[in-house]
């Protein structure tokens, strides 16, 4: 898997980066010990957004699974 960032300004002066993934797979709820690790790992500046097949359905147990802080999805909330 590649990722290019284009940058409009030096990668010194931007203060957080955020990266959007489902952790490789087609849905985030599939990659939980992928999400965790990189959740782990990730340097500060840099914020997962946890993405990916999420949903008012399956929210609260991929945060509690992943524990992430960012989430990403049309369908978190449910609308009626």
């Amino acid at each position: 898997m590649s990722c290019w960032i284009v940058l409009d300004k030096p990668i010194n002066q931007i203060k957080k980066i955020g990266v959007l993934t489902s952790g490789g797979e087609r849905f985030a709820i599939n990659a939980v010990e992928t999400l965790k690790k990189m959740l782990v790992l990730v340097p500060d500046r840099f914020e997962i957004i946890i993405a990916g097949g999420i949903t008012f359905e399956n929210f609260e147990s991929l945060h509690t699974l992943t524990n992430g802080k960012f989430y990403h999805g049309k369908k978190i909330i449910n609308i009626k």
